[in-house]
């Protein structure tokens, strides 16, 4: 080989490299089925083979062929009727006069001015709690009295300072 050319020489000694590097790529192959056999025995060990030693809450899913089971008819669409009124709360919010109210659990201003004026916002919400000479709009205690103008009254005719209550 005293005549070979580099070429030659460098393609001589990456044809063992290569066949070892196929080798080991087999040898990889021929593990890992090995390994996922195994595996498999060992799963078909613990469950049984076949439904029959299934675990329990386990169960088998074909997609592509009928199950054997029996089909579910569809659900019957629900009762147009209406639902009955709810029932009264144990709190009647019944308006001490005709706009004058007291607080109930879990009412706020914002719930108050909605049901009242049929509408909200801020600016609303802020002449009320002026109205009733309120610190702050979003404290409102249980038990406690609010007075609730018309609108009119509230913002004033014709755009006045609001009036204060009697």
């Amino acid at each position: 080989m005293c005549g070979a050319s580099p070429l030659a020489l460098s393609t001589v000694r990456a044809i063992p490299g290569l066949v070892a590097l196929l080798a080991l790529f087999a040898a990889a192959a021929w593990w890992q089925g090995d390994l996922i056999d195994g595996l498999r025995r060992e799963r078909d060990a613990a469950t049984g083979a076949g439904t029959a030693g299934r675990l329990p809450g386990w169960g088998e899913l074909i997609v592509g062929r009928p199950s054997g089971a029996a089909s579910v008819a569809p659900a019957t669409p629900p009762d147009p009727t209406p639902l009955p009124e709810p029932a009264p709360a144990d709190f009647p919010r019944a308006p001490l006069s005709a706009s004058e109210l007291q607080v109930q659990p879990g009412e706020n201003l914002w719930k108050l001015v909605q049901r009242h004026y049929g509408r909200v916002d801020p600016d609303l919400v802020q002449d009320v709690a002026d109205y009733n000479e309120l610190p702050d709009a979003n404290t409102l205690q249980a038990g406690q009295r609010l007075w609730l103008p018309s609108l009119e009254e509230l913002l004033g005719k014709g755009g006045s300072a609001l009036p204060t209550r009697d």
